[in-house]
């Protein structure tokens, strides 16, 4: 090899040296890099997928519909919780008093919010000033006021 490259004039070695120096990253980008973004942007959609079909299975099984409050503790608490439970993150959860909460989920599956704010209705909350808008990727954004109903 040695001998090879002894044998190439100057100006060839300059060539050949700028030609490794580009193609060492062109190459570990494609064979390496490429598949491993490629792999945990996969991974992501199906993560994201299986929320939402929990979401969906969790809002179907659901929880007591007594038409009451069937919760204690914070009203903070237990919307935050419930939210949690089908995989949607509250981006602002403001307390309006002790019985009025007002929250925005920034991103959201469609089907899975709107099934967890029927659960919240099931749950004896009124959910008033609802606001949902496209966020792109086909999920939504929410913004709303939760209150005991008996306020």
């Amino acid at each position: 090899m040695n001998e090879w490259w002894q044998a190439r004039s100057q100006r060839e070695q300059v060539m050949l040296g700028i030609m490794a120096l580009i193609a060492v990253p062109v190459i570990g980008y494609f064979l390496v890099l490429k598949p491993l973004l490629d792999w945990e942007n996969r991974a992501r959609e199906e993560y994201l997928m299986a929320l939402d079909r929990q979401g969906r299975v969790s809002a179907m099984v659901g929880g007591p519909e007594s038409g009451a409050d069937s919760f204690e503790g914070s009203l903070e608490a237990f919307v935050g919780n419930s939210a949690a439970e089908i995989g949607l993150t509250l981006e602002e959860s403001v307390a309006e008093g002790p019985d009025r909460l007002r929250i925005a989920i920034p991103e959201a599956s469609g089907p899975a919010a709107l099934a967890w704010i029927d659960r919240l209705e099931a749950e004896g909350l009124r959910v008033s000033a609802l606001r949902i808008e496209p966020a792109g990727s086909g999920n939504v954004s929410i913004g709303a006021t939760v209150a005991r109903s008996g306020s």
